[in-house]
């Protein structure tokens, strides 16, 4: 009888042991259908369905500044039954701007997944960035997808640059955005080519530079806005997976691990390519660091620029 319940408490430790850590069936964002970030998420979802042996959907709710997808998030159990999907502008501005501090006590850091580079557009009648200096003489407009972005500020620094006064306007939908800016009811907008390469191929805006280190393979004879102006202007752009805050080290760490290595599958790779999306391979240590550096790069451009919400 002792030997018989040995074995079945050996068996029952077995199969605890043996069991899969919790593994999340949803990935909540605020990206709306269709963006890049989608495309991008569900692919990562697909392939976390193969690994994980379960479904993984992507549960979008765009709107609010992110705070409508933060909080069905956050509504859920705190169980890793879903994954967070966010941009910088959800754990840097929006904090800073929109009171949102709750967000960052109630989430970590899960993974990042991509950087990204801006681009800045502009009417295909701005047909340079000698056109565009020439135009700015008259106005300067721009628009961004919400106010204290890393599309607002970048738009402020060129504004300041070329020495002349800017109105920002915020969007929430972005067909309108750059249809503002075909039409030349903005002068200048920084997105990214995920976000306007359809448009670009169309001949609907033109690119004039990108903010990066150099130039894009995709587009040899478009420069840089370092080479044009000498200084570098706007900040590169992110994306990463956010968890509950209660969820346990060692299930955070299993998942990090999981997506990293779903990221860095070939499949995924075919994506970031596609979408000018760059890998971004971080621990989250690492990615802890690059948000506070961030935050006090967006700070000193809220002072410089007296950015508030009204």
């Amino acid at each position: 009888m002792k030997r018989l319940l040995s074995l079945l408490l050996a068996t029952i430790c077995f199969v605890a042991v043996a069991q899969p850590v919790n593994t999340p069936k949803k990935i909540i964002t605020s990206f709306p259908v269709g963006s890049g970030p989608d495309v991008l998420a569900r692919k990562i979802a697909e392939n976390l369905s193969e690994q994980w042996k379960h479904p993984v959907i992507v549960d979008n709710r765009p709107g609010a500044n992110g705070t409508i997808a933060m909080d069905a998030y956050l509504a859920e159990s705190a169980a890793p039954q879903s994954i967070y999907l966010a941009q910088n502008d959800n754990f840097i501005s929006h904090p800073v701007l929109y009171n949102t501090q709750k967000y960052l006590q109630s989430m970590k850091l899960l993974s990042p997944v991509f950087k990204v580079d801006l681009v800045l557009i502009a009417s295909p009648e701005v047909t340079d960035w000698q056109s565009l200096v020439a135009l700015s003489k008259q106005r300067v407009s721009f628009g961004s997808w919400g106010v204290g972005s890393g599309g607002h500020i970048a738009g402020l620094e060129l504004a300041e640059h070329l020495g002349v006064p800017a109105v920002h306007v915020p969007y929430r939908d972005y067909s309108q955005w750059f249809i503002d800016v075909s039409s030349k009811q903005l002068l200048y907008s920084f997105s990214t080519l995920a976000s306007t390469a359809k448009l670009e191929k169309a001949g609907k805006i033109k690119y004039i530079a990108f903010n990066s280190n150099k130039r894009d393979p995709d587009y040899p004879n478009v420069p840089t806005l370092r080479e044009l102006t000498g200084k570098t202007i706007g900040s590169q752009q992110w994306i990463g997976f956010y968890i509950h805050a209660d969820t346990p080290n060692s299930i955070t760490n299993k998942l990090h691990r999981d997506i990293q290595t779903v990221i860095k599958s070939a499949a995924i790779q075919e994506t970031f390519d596609s979408l000018n999306y760059r890998m971004w391979l971080a621990t989250p240590s690492e990615f802890e660091k690059q948000i506070y550096t961030d935050r006090e790069t967006f700070l000193r451009a809220y002072n410089r620029f007296n950015i508030t919400v009204k």
